[in-house]
């Protein structure tokens, strides 16, 4: 068992071969289990309103994720949302629902399911449904 006594004492590659051990009982590396914190953290951040005034990129930052870029393309793989649209919904639940209702209509246009909808099959406006 790793413990701050026993990690204090050991030469760096057996602490390594401790660390890397633990993780592999968990099914995953230290560098995954490490990112899949500061994401959680992230996403703790986004979701707290005292927070709101922080910039995305800020939020991940301030987490060891500068990039932001890099940082929603993590965000939004773990999650399944880029962290604005996270932040959005988390502080905002009718967007939150308003965002979910779209994506549950987007698909139907895409399948040719157009009742109730300006759209033809190809998710464009029909020709006739113009305006002039």
């Amino acid at each position: 068992m790793l413990t701050v006594v026993r990690t204090a004492d050991a030469p760096a590659a057996e602490r390594r071969e401790e660390l890397h051990r633990l993780f592999a009982a968990e099914q995953t590396s230290v560098s995954a289990g490490i990112r899949r914190r500061r994401l959680d953290r992230c996403r703790r951040d986004l979701a707290d309103p005292a927070l709101s005034g922080l910039a995305v990129g800020t939020v991940g930052g301030r987490w060891g994720l500068p990039d932001s870029a890099h940082f929603s393309r993590l965000f939004r793989a773990a999650f399944g949302v880029p962290p604005s649209d996270y932040r959005r919904m988390s502080l905002n639940p009718v967007a939150a629902s308003q965002a979910l209702g779209a994506r549950v209509r987007a698909p139907m246009v895409a399948r040719g399911h157009t009742e109730g909808h300006e759209s033809g099959p190809s998710g464009r406006r029909r020709h006739e449904d113009r305006p002039q």
